[in-house]
């Protein structure tokens, strides 16, 4: 059975450390990173499967980080986090 890689990048801790029992309980290997350049340098020399990318980093804008990884050619699928609740941010 293959192990599936996943790079969290998430800045809170408490978000971070849930999020890593759940899929860690569920059999996932999870990498966490707390910027998004700190993500960057991670999967760009290590095998991941899936990237879950906060909105709000401390050193930058999820989205402008999504951005950078597809520039670099990283296609991993990215799903972004966030806590926002404007109507806004949902669409």
């Amino acid at each position: 059975m293959q192990t599936f890689k996943l790079l969290l990048i998430e800045d809170d801790r408490a978000v971070a450390e849930s999020l890593l029992d759940g899929l860690q309980r569920d059999g996932y290997q999870v990498e966490w990173q707390m910027t998004g350049g700190g993500g960057i340098d991670y999967i760009e020399s290590h095998a991941a499967h899936l990237v879950i990318l906060d909105v709000r980093l401390p050193d930058g804008n999820g989205f402008d980080w999504c951005r950078k990884m597809r520039q670099l050619g990283i296609h991993q699928p990215i799903i972004m986090l966030t806590v926002r609740s404007d109507e806004v941010d949902k669409i």
